[in-house]
């Protein structure tokens, strides 16, 4: 699982906004627990200053292969950096942990994007509970954006969802007994 939080950024000049989007938004960065440790995208992204990394310090292996013990060890282990992303998103909002209003001081909306990287292939093979991802979906700040990415989403994810979008493989390295090769596909 990824976990990744981004923010607009002041710039130095005028002290304003800076923002590079649509609507006053940048390129929103922020933290990220990658499926391998040292990925290509977690070495980008500690290069951004405005991009707080929460890397994984622990990898466990297949799911398919993990005994009961390491699996329950993961799931601990990640529903824990799943709790430290949520926290860090919502004091970046400018709110407290425990807060569960919807409204941000003086009636403002954060601008902070939380990447729940895989986050749906850890609910499926057991690593965290759909419960915990409802139960901060359905009581975040308001204006906190959440991307979530993975497989077979649930479909209490897909309710609550303002984008879906599937991706389907029309041609691969793999298709011609390429391995996977990092830098490129870890």
């Amino acid at each position: 699982m990824c976990t990744s939080v981004l923010r607009r950024w002041k710039r130095k000049d005028d002290g304003g906004d800076r923002s590079g989007g649509p609507g006053g938004r940048n390129g929103k960065t922020g933290s990220c627990c990658p499926l391998f440790k040292n990925g290509p995208e977690v070495e980008i992204l500690k290069r951004l200053p405005e991009v707080t990394l929460i890397p994984c310090e622990k990898t466990f292996g297949f799911t398919w292969k993990m005994t009961d013990e390491v699996k329950q060890e993961a799931a601990d282990y990640y529903k824990s950096m799943f709790e430290t992303a949520c926290r860090e998103a919502v004091k970046r909002c400018g709110k407290t942990e425990d807060s569960r209003s919807r409204k941000i001081q003086n009636n403002e909306t954060c601008d902070v994007l939380l990447v729940l990287d895989e986050v749906c292939a850890s609910l499926s093979s057991g690593l965290l509970e759909l419960v915990d991802i409802v139960d901060f979906l359905d009581h975040r700040p308001a204006g906190l954006e959440v991307v979530m990415t993975g497989r077979k989403p649930p479909e209490e994810l897909l309710l609550r969802a303002d984008y879906v979008t599937e991706m389907e493989k029309i041609k691969h390295p793999f298709d011609r007994k390429i391995l996977a090769r990092r830098g490129i596909e870890y």
